[in-house]
């Protein structure tokens, strides 16, 4: 028996031991079509195959024709648009924080610094040491300690 879409459609997702519920959330379509897709009943439209290239990282190609799964060019494209989506993320991250002033979180990402004194004070963020929630005692021992080792220098 030759292979099919179908039948490619199916070796890909087992090796990656998906259920067709769990493609069928990936590409957003039923568990019913990928079912259909891999029976060869139906095939996917031209929007589904670019999904599922995506998402199996095989080329469309392989997923019509059968032979190379993916190729170097094919590749360095999902890079490429994997880091236009983390670039994407990081602007929208940037934004929201210019937007909405959170001055710890603007330091942290930002910045790469962090103003002890204000992580200490910060009323939406535990700090733990060793698995233990520092309480508010713990943390004005802590920043005492650090004005006394850094007076001494």
């Amino acid at each position: 028996m030759s292979e099919t879409i179908g039948t490619r459609i199916k070796k890909l997702r087992k090796e990656y031991k998906w259920t067709q519920q769990d493609l069928a959330d990936k590409v957003n379509v039923t568990s019913q079509v990928v079912s259909n897709w891999e029976r060869g009943y139906t095939n996917p439209d031209k929007s589904d195959l670019s999904n599922l290239s995506k998402i199996l990282i095989v080329t469309t190609d392989y997923l019509v024709l059968g032979g190379e799964k993916n190729n170097s060019k094919f590749i360095l494209n999902i890079m490429r648009e994997q880091q236009e989506e983390k670039d994407k993320l990081f602007t929208e991250l940037e934004y929201y924080l210019y937007e909405n002033d959170n001055n710890l979180i603007k330091q942290i990402v930002l910045e790469r610094t962090v103003k002890i004194e204000e992580l200490f004070t910060w009323k939406h963020i535990d700090l733990s040491y060793n698995g233990k929630t520092l309480t508010e005692n713990e943390k004005k021992k802590i920043i005492n300690l650090i004005n006394v080792i850094l007076t001494e220098n």
